[in-house]
C-alpha cells in the first residue's frame, strides 16, 4: 500500500472532503426529490375519513413528514370487500388498507400473500402493550390464512365497535328505574311493565337477520363465557356451539317474543327502521352497536344512555364487540416502514383525543374525556368489557358462510319454523365442515 506524504497529501485530503460534500449534497437532493414525490395510498371502509377522524390524523402525519402526501380512498363496505383483493393484486395497490377480521376478508388477504405481518412494527411502536395482547388475537393468522388467534400479527384497529343497550332515560324512569338495568331481572322488569302498558319495550327489526345475531350474541355473553366463544370462533378442537349457554340464550329471546316484549312482526321490520323508531322516542331499549350513537343522540339528545348488557353467572361484562376493521400494510408497497409510521399515527395514544372528538372510542385506555354524556357512557362500557376481556368478537367471523347461516337460522328459530337444538346443530355443522378443510 502506497502512502502520500507532505503537501500533496493535504491537497488530496481537501479534494476528498470536497468530493464527499458533493456526494452528500447529491444524496440530500435525491432524498428531497424522493420525499416530494412520495405518495402513500390508503383505502378504507369503516366510515368516511372525515367522520372517523382519519382525515385529521392524516394531516397530522403529513405535517411531520414534509414532502409525503397521503391519498385516502373510501368505499362502502359491501363494495369494498369485493374490490380490495383485486386492487391489492394489481400494479396500483394501496400502501395501507383496512381489512376485516376472520374469514370475511383477512384470511383471503393473508392466504394470497397480499398483506404483510406487522409484528416488528407492533414491537417498535408499543402497540401490544398499548392495546393488550388478548385484544390483538383477532388480527393473528397463520401464513396459510387460518385464523387461529395465535399466528403472526397482520394488522391493528384504531377504535372499537361493540354491541350494548341504548336506553331512553325518560321511558326507563316511567317504568320504575332511575338508573340503567344492571341485572336481567331489572331489564325484564322494565320490559314487562312496558308490555302491560301496551308498549313494546325492546325495538327489534330483524328483516335481514343481522340484528338477531347481535342480540343472540349479547345473551350468549350473559349466560356463557367470552373466552370459550373466542376459542370456538378460532377453530379450537372440541369446542361446540351446541351447549347450555347458547341454548339458554336462544330460549330467552324466544321467551321475550312470546311475552310480547319485542316489536310486532320483528322478522318483517328492517333494522334501520327500529333504529329510527327508537330515535323518535318509541320503546325503551335498542340492542345494537355503538356505531349508531351519533344518529340516535342527534334526535334524543341527553335523553339517551348506553350500558353493557346485564352481567350473568360469570359476573363479568361480556358481549359482542371488537376493535375496528384492521389497518394492514400491502405486500406491494415500496415504503413499508413509512406505511407503518402512518399506521402508528392512526392508532397510537396521541390519536385518542382525535377519535373521541369524532365520536369514536379508542381501543386502549385513555384519560381523554369523551365530548358528550352518551359517548362517555360508551367509553365506560368499553372499558368494562376491555378490563374483563369480555369481547366475544362477532359470531359470523367463524366461517366464510356463517353470517348467512346465522341470519337465516335466527329468523327461522324465532319465527317458529325450527327448534332451538336444530338451529344450534346447523350452526355447528357449518363450523365443523369448514374446520375440516384445514385438517
Amino acid at each position: 500500500m502506497s502512502t502520500v506524504r507532505g503537501p500533496k497529501r493535504a491537497l488530496v485530503a481537501v479534494a476528498a472532503v470536497l468530493v464527499a460534500a458533493a456526494a452528500a449534497a447529491a444524496v440530500t437532493a435525491h432524498g428531497a426529490q424522493g420525499a416530494s414525490s412520495t405518495t402513500l395510498k390508503v383505502w378504507m371502509a369503516s366510515g368516511t375519513p372525515q367522520e372517523t377522524g382519519v382525515a385529521t390524523l392524516v394531516r397530522r402525519f403529513e405535517k411531520t413528514h414534509p414532502g409525503v402526501k397521503v391519498e385516502v380512498t373510501y368505499k362502502a363496505f359491501a363494495d369494498y370487500t369485493k374490490t380490495i383483493p383485486l386492487r391489492l393484486a394489481s400494479s396500483n395497490a394501496p400502501d395501507v388498507l383496512q381489512g376485516n377480521q376472520g374469514y370475511g376478508l383477512d384470511s383471503t388477504l393473508v392466504k394470497r400473500k397480499l398483506i404483510i405481518p406487522v409484528d416488528k412494527y407492533a414491537k417498535k411502536y408499543g402497540w401490544i402493550k398499548l392495546y393488550g395482547a388478548p385484544q390483538l388475537g383477532q388480527y393473528r393468522l397463520r401464513a396459510d390464512g387460518k385464523w387461529d388467534g395465535k399466528g403472526a400479527l397482520y394488522g391493528i384497529g384504531h377504535h372499537v365497535d361493540f354491541v350494548g343497550v341504548f336506553y331512553n332515560k325518560a321511558k326507563l324512569a316511567k317504568y320504575g328505574l332511575r338508573t340503567p338495568p344492571r341485572t336481567m331481572a331489572q331489564f325484564e322488569g322494565v320490559l314487562a311493565k312496558a308490555a302491560a302498558a301496551g308498549e313494546r319495550g325492546y325495538l327489534f327489526g330483524n328483516q335481514d337477520g343481522i340484528s338477531g345475531t347481535w342480540v343472540l350474541g349479547s345473551l350468549i355473553g350473559h349466560y356463557g363465557s367470552a373466552a370459550y366463544v373466542r376459542s370456538w370462533l378460532t377453530g379450537t378442537a372440541g369446542t361446540t356451539f351446541v351447549n347450555a349457554p347458547n341454548r339458554a340464550a336462544t330460549n330467552k329471546l324466544l321467551d321475550w317474543i312470546q311475552k310480547g316484549y319485542v316489536t310486532d312482526d320483528f322478522n318483517g321490520v328492517p333494522y334501520p327502521d327500529s333504529v329510527s323508531a327508537f330515535s323518535e322516542g318509541e320503546g325503551v331499549f335498542l340492542v345494537t352497536g355503538s356505531w349508531v350513537a351519533a344518529g340516535v343522540r342527534a334526535k334524543l339528545g341527553n335523553n339517551v344512555g348506553f350500558v353493557n348488557f346485564p352481567v350473568g353467572p360469570s359476573r363479568k361484562f361480556q358481549g359482542i364487540g371488537s376493535l375496528s376493521l384492521p389497518w394492514h400494510i400491502s405486500a406491494r408497497t415500496k415504503n413499508p416502514d413509512l406505511a407503518a409510521e402512518l399506521m402508528d399515527t392512526l392508532v397510537n395514544r396521541q390519536a385518542g383525543p382525535v377519535l373521541l372528538a369524532h365520536g369514536r372510542i379508542p381501543g386502549f385506555a385513555t384519560v381523554a374525556r369523551a365530548p358528550n354524556p352518551l359517548l362517555r357512557d360508551i367509553q365506560l362500557a368499553w372499558n368494562q368489557l376491555r378490563m374483563s376481556s369480555g369481547q366475544l368478537l362477532y359470531l359470523d367471523w367463524s366461517t366464510p358462510t356463517m353470517l348467512t347461516e346465522l341470519e337465516r337460522g335466527i329468523q327461522e328459530v324465532l319465527g317458529g319454523q325450527t327448534q332451538t337444538n336444530e338451529f344450534l346443530t346447523a350452526v355447528q355443522k357449518n363450523w365443523a365442515d369448514f374446520q375440516a378443510t384445514w385438517r
